[in-house]
């Protein structure tokens, strides 16, 4: 585990840290919570950023109270105080947690300034940013950070695309923002393949639509759960699972789910 956040790890109760799917290497750490800290002041020297996948429970950042929407970016500042005081059920969130140093050199060289005070706490967020979110998870997990320059890459094009969403870095950037393709609350590991496979159900004829449970599990297939995972965390039985796997493959023309992983993010990409 890299020491870098370990301090930021110590001070999360054990009962919401175990569990938690963590990526982390010199610059970033990506958690997946399925829940919010409750009546405990939260702060870290670093820069934090939430992206929910639910209504999140009322919450202070900063002096701001506030009722933080799903489908939103959240940005919590350096040394800035976060605190629920009441729990609400979530379904997983994605929490990015950026190392300071690292974060205000790039801000630096793109804003000309180092210290971003942002003036929101919550603002849209692009598609570009989820997509770029999602290659840096992917080297992080299959990749075991074996190629820190192709990390540090990802690493700063996600805070670049960060300080744009969040209206620091003046763009023309007109791609829609993802409340045009909703995060439906549903037992999903990863929010962004559920946001990838919805979107690519879109372009499909009607007769090739995948079912809201084909759209789950193919979700689960790009995480590249086992069957067993999958049937356990969706409440069906293993024969069950495959007869939906079976379904969505022929609509989708594919065998396995690399071959399913391949075709969505292509098509995705390109778009």
């Amino acid at each position: 585990m890299n020491n870098q956040f370990m301090k930021l790890i110590d001070d999360v109760p054990t009962d919401v840290y175990s569990g938690v799917k963590a990526l982390i290497s010199d610059n970033v750490a990506i958690f997946r919570p399925k829940s919010f800290i409750v009546n405990k002041k939260m702060s870290s020297e670093d820069y934090t950023f939430i992206i929910p996948s639910s209504e999140l429970p009322p919450a202070q950042i900063g002096k701001v109270k506030l009722q933080l929407k799903k489908d939103s970016l959240i940005v919590i500042g350096s040394e800035v105080d976060f605190l629920c005081k009441t729990y609400v059920p979530t379904t997983e969130y994605t929490n990015i947690v950026i190392k300071k140093s690292f974060f205000e050199d790039i801000t630096s060289e793109v804003t000309g300034k180092r210290k971003i005070d942002f003036s929101k706490i919550e603002y849209g967020r692009s598609i570009k940013l989820l997509r770029i979110l999602c290659d840096l998870e992917n080297e992080l997990a299959h990749y075991n950070n074996n190629c820190p320059l192709m990390v540090q890459s990802l690493t700063t094009q996600l805070i670049i695309q960060l300080l744009r969403d969040s209206d620091f870095y003046s763009h023309n950037n007109t791609e829609p923002i993802c409340n045009k393709y909703p995060f439906h609350e549903v037992n999903c590991i990863n929010p962004v393949y559920y946001s990838m496979i919805s979107f690519y159900n879109k372009l499909l004829p009607a007769n090739l639509k995948l079912t809201p449970r084909e759209i789950e599990i193919a979700a689960h297939l790009m995480v590249r759960f086992d069957y067993d995972i999958i049937a356990n965390k969706l409440f069906i039985s293993r024969n069950t699972l495959k007869t939906h796997v079976r379904n969505l493959y022929k609509k989708l023309s594919v065998s396995n789910r690399k071959e399913l992983y391949h075709k969505v993010s292509e098509t995705y990409y390109k778009l």
